[in-house]
Formats: structure tokens, sequence, C-alpha cells
């Protein structure tokens, strides 16, 4: 069994966004995915993102609130892109019962303790 950990979602660079998403002392988080930099379809924006434990997007990265968000990896459909032509080579590797782990840096809430990686379910 091999496996693949790739990191998805806001982060600390202008790319990512420049920011972290929340998590709170219970356990809850909001996964806010990068800005979308290239022509899409998509029209969910920072302003209008819908958080599941009560912030706005807006609120935890630098980008503009208008900016559109890129849903890479998209965890309805779960499909995942990847540019990259190492990561792809590396992906492309995988088999049946390998594992395609995703993880996030996110930023308590309540403004206490340190922002921290963690995986994503």
């Amino acid at each position: 069994m091999s496996g693949y950990l790739i990191r998805v979602g806001l982060d600390s660079g202008e790319i990512g966004g420049g920011g972290h998403s929340p998590i709170n002392s219970d356990g809850r988080f909001d996964y806010i995915p990068i800005p979308e930099d290239a022509d899409t379809t998509e029209e969910t924006t920072y302003d209008s993102f819908s958080s599941r434990i009560g912030s706005t997007a807006s609120e935890h990265t630098t980008r503009d609130g208008i900016t559109t968000l890129h849903y890479d990896p998209e965890f309805e459909t779960y499909t995942y892109g990847e540019v990259g032509k190492k990561k792809r080579q590396s992906l492309r590797k995988l088999s049946n019962g390998d594992l395609l782990v995703f993880y996030s840096s996110l930023k308590p809430s309540n403004g206490l303790g340190s922002i921290r990686l963690y995986r994503l379910c």
C-alpha cells in the first residue's frame, strides 16, 4: 500500500489566499478553498461562501471578498485535478487500495492556540 499527501485549502502564501481556514474548539471546521486565478464559471466568492461554523470566508483571507473560489478537491463528487507534471506522475502510480490524503492548515476560531495541519475527512 502506498499513500500520497496533498495540501489543500487556504494557506498563508499569496497563491493560497493569504490565510487559514477556521476550526472551532469542538472540532468543527470550514474547508475554505484557495482563490481561483483563471477564467471560471464558478460563482461562489469568499463573501458568499456558506460557512458550517458561522463565519465568512473573507474573514480568513487577505484576498478581496469578491474573489471566486477554486474548489479542488471538490468533496461533493470527489474530484481532484493536478496541473503540476511531477505531482500528476506520482498520482498516476497510485493503485487500488492506496491512499490519497488531503490535509490543510486550520487556525483556532477563538484566537487561542496555534495554526496546525489537519487531515481532512
